[in-house]
């Protein structure tokens, strides 16, 4: 049964992170792909390391993939919000058909 969620939670992590990486081609400026990335591949990778930590052996390595999460969870954010404020501060103009 753990082997069916883990395997369950890591294809819809998957299924985020190419959702993600479909959203950095086709989106037309740089705010809705920042938009795109931070919100889909935050998910994504929880989602797939949720899915791997199900499969680990001992607490260390769960300990490791908490650890990792803590990391992204603070640095995806962040540096989505740093680009796109350094895309405001340099006039980058915004995609015409948004408000």
């Amino acid at each position: 049964m753990v082997e069916l969620l883990s395997g369950i939670t890591l294809w819809l992590g998957l299924f985020f992170l190419a959702i993600g990486s479909i959203g950095i081609i086709k989106m037309p400026d740089i705010y809705c792909k920042l938009h795109a990335s931070g919100k889909c591949d935050t998910l994504g990778i929880f989602l797939a390391f949720s899915g791997i930590s199900m499969q680990a052996d001992n607490w260390h390595q769960i300990l490791k993939i908490f650890l990792m999460l803590i990391f992204i969870a603070i640095a995806n954010p962040t540096s989505a919000h740093l680009v796109g404020r350094t895309a405001k501060h340099s006039n980058i103009k915004f995609w015409k058909k948004s408000k």
